[in-house]
């Protein structure tokens, strides 16, 4: 079973906290860093390479491997994004054997510059909202047709599921399924509300933006109907399991997010 440590937009934060070397110890057990950012460009170009510095000393000490992490870039930043990948390839090689994309562009452009592909959370398109039922329980996830045909065409090596589901489908396969456990991924915001609080009107809400990396100082918390609690973190938006950390039965890996230690 393999250990992932997942610090896409936490690991910014993380860095002026506590050594790298402190956190990958207390997690246990760790084979792979996850860098980057699930839901922001500006997070991923300006804080991928700070936190692959942090991890890489440690990492290559312990024989860690790393993956990068790529948000669904908007038409202004996609040139950035595929150069800043290239670079972080360039810089770390030995290190940064995987890559973890979550649209269908990227997965064209970046399929075979990386030695692993993985399709990444985003790609699921299931209900992940504490408020229906579908969402809790322990069935099984299946693969569709249609990621099937993708993985194929593609050579994926992993896909990514939420932790919200008690097993994976026993059927052939040969792809790695990694589960995300904690924190389920529930939605996203189109802007920073973090980065909005330091504009003024009328560019407070604007989607394309420079930031200053607020959400590296701030997360909130909060309660909606039922009682359930969300974090919103960055631009994503999330809520507790309650499944615990244990991947489902049939998964390859867990995929660990260390956001207590905020």
């Amino acid at each position: 079973m393999e250990r992932i440590l997942n610090l896409c937009d936490i690991g910014f934060r993380l860095k002026d906290r506590m050594p790298a070397r402190e956190l990958i110890c207390e997690m246990g057990g760790i084979d792979r860093v996850y860098i980057g950012s699930y839901f922001c460009e500006q997070y991923f170009l300006k804080t991928s390479l700070p936190v692959l510095e942090w991890c890489a000393a440690y990492c290559r000490s312990q024989g860690i491997r790393m993956a990068c992490v790529v948000p669904i870039p908007s038409q202004r930043y996609l040139d950035s994004c595929k150069k800043h990948l290239e670079l972080l390839k360039e810089q770390y090689p030995d290190l940064l054997d995987m890559v973890c994309v979550n649209d269908p562009g990227m997965l064209q452009w970046a399929a075979g510059r990386f030695e692993k592909t993985v399709l990444g959370r985003l790609f699921q398109k299931r209900i992940r909202d504490p408020r229906y039922a579908e969402t809790s329980g322990n069935g099984a996830f299946s693969v569709s047709r249609e990621m099937r045909e993708r993985i194929g065409q593609y050579r994926i090596w992993g896909i990514e599921i939420e932790g919200i589901f008690g097993s994976v489908g026993k059927t052939d396969r040969d792809f790695c399924i990694y589960s995300h456990v904690g924190l389920c991924y529930m939605s996203c915001m189109r802007e920073c509300l973090y980065a909005s609080l330091y504009r003024e009107l009328p560019a407070r809400f604007r989607t394309d933006t420079e930031c200053g990396v607020e959400c590296s100082r701030y997360r909130m918390k909060n309660k909606i109907q039922g009682g359930h609690e969300i974090f919103r973190i960055g631009k994503g938006i999330y809520f507790q399991t309650g499944m615990g950390t244990s991947a489902p039965d049939g998964a390859d890996g867990v995929i660990l997010y260390p956001q207590e230690r905020w």
